[in-house]
């Protein structure tokens, strides 16, 4: 039997066999077992060499057969079944001679998978080995056996030794490139136990890993170095070997050697600061804290530097929480709602100030506290400081200073006191002698005594004088006080300059001084204080008439833009510089030589300054010596109201504080006749405004309610005959006594609308007298008046007007009069005992029929915007004793009583 009958009859036996097994001659498959089947296409028949993936394999395996017999575990590809992929091969081929003919024996192992498997773990190798080579840190592993299995590209530029000299290498010979000698390394010792570990104190493990540091010095360099070696396990879990990285630590070594060097020089610049002050690091850690803080806090430096997490905060808080340094980066609302005490700064500053109760000293700091983040170059935060400035003593002095300033203001209180009272004290027994010395003088020149009648003026002259410095002074005082107001009102320029102008005239005239006005008829109005814009100038020119001799006053008024100038220029003596230095301090004047021959006690300018500066403007001066001078009073057109109080007055007229006569109000279209009848109105004692209509007339008849008016029965617009209508319809208005002026004889008209009285064009001077004299009809008085003197001087001086005068001693007998009579006028003093003339006002607001009755307080006190408002706007005028002749005063009684025929 052949062979190959033989392996048939054995076919049971191969199909079972793990191999592939196969006979072939002549390139003919004669046998297959079913492995051989199952591995590559193939079936008795078929053809050899088409099983060959590289048929020229085939044909080299046959001619080995051939030439030497037996080939062993060769390698080679043949397709699978159905050819659709390659199969690696381990075959063995035996030669023979099968059923007569030369033939191989093939013995075939499936290699497949083992093959693929092993070129994976290769490529996986490779990948290993190209991480390992790209990382930064020197690497190398090991195996169970203590060989080296990588060495990366890392560890050769770190030890100048190339991988393919460590491969292999075992016995600690590794240790060599990096310590010069065979020694256990970071890698050997994960195979030590914990007490052989425990010799070395730079070696820490941690799990199955172990972590360490060190220093190598090499020939040509040194390091400072960091290890971590770990074991190696399969997925079983077994140790397979074993792996170290090693890292270069010496730049960060030196780097934090040059930090603590920068530290050391931070703490020596933070030291040297005079206020506490400490520095926290982006972790915020404190780096450094000043010997100033050590002495605010007693907590020592070294107590204190590393500490973070809050832990700064104890020695101020005696706890844990945020302070300033921490919240620099907070956002603004955050710190509005829950820190409203700080403020960020310019630089990102946050500022606060604080008082602190500090837990290890026994009192307590009042502190300001500032802190800002700390960047590098690159605009990164590394950390911040804090700056702390005691203000404990400032605080002490500020409380201490608010101690003071409370007492500066109860005294400048007890001054203003003094003052009120001093005021009152002065001006009362001026008031007596500047009034008998009137009366005197007017006797004296009845009785034919002239030279009596000029010793009585100078008695009036020297009170006058004397009343005058006292108004200085005291007006000096209440400036410096802040009890000055300023009372704005529109005021016509032109009115007031000639009024000033005919005040100063008859002073010029001693020295034989003309007074030139230099004014634009079209100079606007100004908005300013009359009171104080009047006494100023009256200042200047008063000044420029004692200094000047037969020489010329000139007061020249221009605008420029938004203001006005007032100069007042004089031929006088004129001023040196080192004089007009002090010029406007109070009480100097030039020399005192100019002081014993001039006389003054160098208020003047002082108060006209400071006059000027509070309605906004300046006085300005021009002098050289010999020369003369030019004094310019600059104010702005329309004052500020928000720099003044605006006083309100009840008549609608400003300049009623200063004119007391009674005010005309003349109404008609003609220009030469209402030029006629303010003459003989002016003549006659009274104040004169015009209006060239029936709807002026009317208007300003509602704005400044005059005594009397004169009116016109023909003009345009709204007649006379319609105003008057007009004016009787407003219960307000109709009380004023209207004469009718008219060239056409309707008297009756005239009565039948409400006239008072009517003249015929053109009016007569006599007659209109002889009807102006109806409307000063005696009237009853009631005077309230504590002084005797006072009071006996006013009785004669009203009396002798023609008034009948009722006295009461103070409010309280005042109040008894008034049940008993009511009287048409009030004349009232403030300060009286009893009941002064604050609570007599007040107690006559209670009854209605009492509050019509007009009211002039007669007052040497000066009277406060808050008395004046107690006083409730009660008083129709407020006047100074003494300040106010017989004459004037007479005028004003008669001003504010409703005239009707006698």
């Amino acid at each position: 039997m052949s062979t190959v009958e033989d392996l048939r009859r054995m076919q049971s036996i191969l199909d079972t066999a793990p191999v592939g097994v196969g006979i072939s001659t002549n390139g003919i498959v004669r046998f297959a077992n079913a492995r051989l089947h199952e591995m590559i296409d193939v079936h008795v028949g078929s053809s050899s060499r088409d099983l060959y993936v590289d048929p020229i394999e085939r044909d080299a395996i046959a001619a080995r057969v051939a030439e030497g017999g037996i080939v062993r575990d060769v390698e080679i590809q043949m397709y699978a079944p159905g050819r659709r992929e390659v199969r690696d091969i381990s075959a063995s081929f035996l030669p023979g001679d099968y059923e007569g003919s030369p033939g191989v024996l093939v013995w075939m192992l499936d290699i497949t998978d083992s093959k693929r498997a092993a070129e994976a773990l290769e490529e996986q190798r490779h990948q290993l080995a190209a991480i390992l080579d790209n990382l930064p840190d020197a690497t190398f592993a090991i195996d169970t056996q203590g060989f080296i299995t990588a060495w990366n590209r890392a560890a050769e530029i770190m030890t100048g030794v190339k991988a393919e000299k460590m491969f292999g290498k075992g016995n600690y010979e590794y240790a060599i490139p990096f310590y010069g000698e065979r020694r256990p390394i970071l890698i050997d010792l994960l195979f030590s136990p914990d007490e052989e570990i425990s010799q070395y104190h730079h070696v820490r493990r941690v799990g199955d890993a172990l972590l360490g540091d060190g220093y190598i010095r090499w020939p040509h360099r040194e390091m400072w170095f960091e290890g971590s070696a770990a074991l190696l396990r399969d997925l079983q879990g077994n140790v397979i070997g074993a792996i170290e990285t090693i890292r270069d630590q010496t730049e960060r070594r030196k780097a934090e050697k040059g930090m603590e060097s920068s530290n050391l020089r931070l703490s020596g610049v933070i030291d040297a600061l005079p206020d506490a002050a400490f520095v926290i690091d982006n972790q915020r850690k404190v780096v450094a804290w000043n010997k100033a803080l050590v002495a605010m806090t007693g907590v020592e430096a070294e107590k204190m530097l590393g500490k973070g997490d809050h832990e700064y905060a104890i020695p101020f808080y005696g706890e844990r929480r945020p302070i300033v340094i921490d919240l620099i980066d907070k956002p603004e609302d955050e710190l509005a709602k829950n820190y409203a005490w700080l403020r960020r700064e310019n630089g990102g500053v946050l500022s606060g100030e604080v008082e602190i109760d500090f837990p290890f000293i026994d009192h307590t700091l009042y502190i300001q506290a500032r802190a800002r983040a700390l960047y590098d170059g690159d605009g990164s935060m590394i950390g911040a400081i804090e700056i702390i400035h005691d203000l404990t003593e400032r605080q002490r002095f500020e409380n201490e200073l608010t101690i003071a300033k409370r007492s500066a203001e109860e005294a400048n209180t007890a001054k203003s006191a003094f003052l009120a009272n001093m005021s009152h004290e002065l001006r009362t027994p001026l008031n007596a002698i500047i009034g008998y010395s009137e009366m005197l003088a007017e006797e004296l020149e009845e009785m034919g005594e002239a030279r009596m009648v000029d010793d009585s003026q100078k008695i009036r002259s020297a009170g006058k004088h004397l009343l005058g410095l006292i108004n200085d002074v005291l007006d000096l005082s209440k400036i410096e006080a802040g009890k000055m107001t300023v009372s704005l009102e529109e005021i016509e320029v032109s009115a007031m300059l000639r009024d000033v102008v005919s005040t100063i005239t008859p002073l010029a005239k001693k020295n034989s001084n003309a007074v030139v006005l230099e004014c634009p008829e079209d100079i606007p109005t100004i908005r300013a204080d009359l009171m104080k814009v009047r006494q100023s100038l009256l200042n200047l020119l008063s000044n420029a008439c004692k200094f000047s001799k037969e020489g010329t006053i000139r007061l020249r008024v221009t605008t420029v833009d938004s203001w006005i100038d007032f100069a007042v220029e004089d031929s006088g003596i004129g001023m040196t510089p080192e004089q007009l230095a002090r010029l406007f301090e109070a009480f100097s004047q030039a020399d005192a030589s100019i002081t014993r021959q001039y006389g003054g006690t160098g208020l003047g300018l002082a108060i006209t300054r400071k006059f000027c500066r509070m309605m906004g403007g300046d006085v300005f001066v021009e002098s050289s010596l010999g020369e003369g001078s030019t004094f310019t009073m600059r104010l702005p057109i329309a004052a500020r109201d928000e720099t003044a109080n605006v006083a309100t007055s009840s008549d609608g007229a400003g300049e009623a504080r200063l004119d007391s006569r009674p005010l005309a109000l003349v109404v008609d279209d003609d220009p030469a006749a209402r030029d006629m009848l303010q003459r003989s109105l002016e003549t006659c004692g009274y104040r004169v405004a015009t209006a060239h209509d029936g709807e002026e007339a009317l208007r300003l008849a509602a704005e400044l309610e005059p005594s009397i008016i004169t009116l016109d029965a023909i003009m345009p617009r709204t007649d006379g005959w319609a105003a008057l209508s007009r004016l009787k319809a407003d219960p307000k208005l109709a009380r004023i006594p209207v004469i009718m002026v008219s060239v056409l004889g309707d008297s009756q008209m005239a009565f039948a609308l409400g006239a008072a009285h009517y003249l015929s064009k053109p009016v007569d001077h006599n007659e209109l007298i002889s009807v102006l004299e109806l409307y000063r009809g005696r009237r009853n008085v009631l005077l309230v008046e504590d002084d005797a003197t006072t009071r006996a001087m006013m009785r004669r001086m009203l009396e002798k007007s023609g008034w009948s005068v009722i006295e009461a001693q103070n409010g309280e007998v005042g109040l008894e009069r008034m049940a008993e009579a009511l009287p048409d006028m009030i004349l009232l003093d403030l300060t009286m005992p009893v009941m002064d003339g604050f609570e007599f006002v007040a107690a006559i607001r209670q009854r209605e029929d009492w509050r019509t009755v007009p009211i002039i307080v007669l007052t040497a006190k000066d009277v406060s915007p808050a008395e004046s408002e107690r006083l409730g706007g009660r008083p129709a005028r407020i006047l100074q004793k003494g300040a106010v002749n017989l004459d004037d005063l007479a005028a004003q009684i008669r001003s504010l009583l409703p005239a009707s025929p006698a």
